[in-house]
């Protein structure tokens, strides 16, 4: 007859953790980095008009930002960037108005919009803009500018 006899059993490597820390901190400036502030960066340069009182206010994801510049120095139209996307003045009022939509959707009650005009715009360009997002139901239209001090 034959004799069983047993083996030893394998043991099972333990698993370092020394490493996990560097690891963490590794994901963590990975996501910092890729991660986007939210800020919409203009595709236009805007030169901010200057005051010497200004009021901060708080960001709020119902604010969107609305850049109104010149692209190139020889044309006298308008450009137009509302947060990511160009959009024209005669479109502004549809694209502002699914905004809203979109807004009173996900529960907000209201929309503000940030202006951030050129300082050498023209006025009627701003009142054109002014009144397009007035026929979009905004109610809040905040402009944007630079302090200077005394």
């Amino acid at each position: 007859m034959s004799r069983f006899t047993r083996r030893p059993r394998r043991r099972i490597p333990v698993l370092g953790t020394a490493a996990l820390p560097d690891l963490i901190f590794t994901m963590l400036f990975f996501f910092m980095i890729v991660t986007d502030t939210g800020e919409p960066s203009s595709a236009v340069p805007v030169t901010l008009p200057e005051d010497v009182r200004l009021d901060e206010l708080e960001r709020d994801a119902s604010v969107h930002t609305l850049y109104i510049g010149v692209r190139d120095s020889s044309l006298s139209m308008p450009y137009l960037q509302l947060d990511y996307q160009a959009v024209s003045l005669e479109d502004l009022a549809t694209s502002v108005r699914e905004l809203r939509e979109s807004a009173l959707q996900s529960g907000q009650t209201e929309l503000a919009v940030t202006l951030k005009a050129d300082a050498d715009m023209e006025m009627t360009i701003i009142e054109a803009v002014k009144q397009a997002l007035r026929e979009a139901g905004v109610t809040h239209i905040r402009y944007a500018a630079d302090e200077v001090g005394l």
